[in-house]
């Protein structure tokens, strides 16, 4: 590949992220910024906890369904099937990445497997499902890429929202270690069932995620020739941002 189109596709692919990076889920989440006014109760943040783990819950259906939507095209689905071996545990001794926040949370007394998503996060999650099943395959990918390059800020923003749920609890601690929410956190874990939040944090945001991101970006590229590929891509990657942005602010209602 040229070095032009290698300098656009990387241009290409940071616009999108500053674009994310410019919206309000991001830079003024308004859960946490309520979390931080002492607008949320104890109760109501770890509802909010539950409800964002049903977005983990749900990340290894849009990757199945996405790379059977893109099963005639080898680099993209075999990149959105690597990504499902990891959620799965491929990385952490067979426990799924839902798993050991799930069973981290419920240490804390926090039980987002009996927790029932609200409708809010039942339309976001849902629309999210039936874009990914029925819009363009490109739109569908869009979407995929969207929730992976959010994967990050997102968490940053959960492990700060878990800090502000231990000062309001005065369990005088952190949950999650500001090294962990700059990926900088040491994991001496030797094990999957050992792993703490911060743990679990700083392997998403230095490693899974970034890598995740990434991949898919590079996987994707070569589709940008197909007439309307790129238009299609945008459109899902911003569709999922505008979904993102009303959700986090439905989370936000007391």
């Amino acid at each position: 590949m040229c070095r032009k189109i290698m300098e656009w596709i990387m241009l290409f692919f940071k616009n999108l992220c500053d674009q994310m990076n410019r919206r309000q889920f991001v830079v003024n989440n308004p859960v946490l910024q309520a979390a931080m006014d002492d607008k949320l109760s104890v109760a109501r943040l770890e509802e909010v906890m539950c409800q964002y783990v049903g977005l983990v819950t749900m990340i290894t259906s849009y990757l199945f369904l996405c790379s059977y939507r893109f099963k005639d095209v080898p680099a993209v689905r075999d990149e959105l099937v690597r990504n499902l071996g990891e959620e799965r545990g491929g990385l952490t001794d067979g426990y799924t990445h839902h798993e050991i926040l799930n069973r981290e949370l419920m240490k804390l007394g926090v039980k987002p497997n009996l927790m029932v998503w609200d409708g809010p996060t039942r339309e976001f999650l849902a629309k999210l499902s039936i874009n990914i099943a029925t819009a363009p395959e490109m739109f569908a990918v869009g979407v995929i890429y969207a929730l992976e390059a959010t994967a990050n800020p997102e968490l940053v923003v959960v492990g700060h929202v878990l800090n502000e749920y231990a000062r309001v609890r005065g369990l005088g601690l952190q949950l999650v270690s500001d090294a962990a929410l700059a990926g900088e956190h040491k994991v001496t874990a030797r094990s999957a069932n050992e792993l703490t939040l911060s743990d679990f944090f700083c392997l998403h945001i230095d490693n899974y995620e970034p890598g995740h991101r990434d991949r898919l970006a590079d996987a994707v590229q070569q589709e940008f020739a197909r007439p309307g590929a790129q238009e299609e891509f945008i459109t899902g990657f911003n569709t999922t941002l505008d979904m993102m942005d009303l959700w986090w602010n439905g989370l936000a209602q007391v």
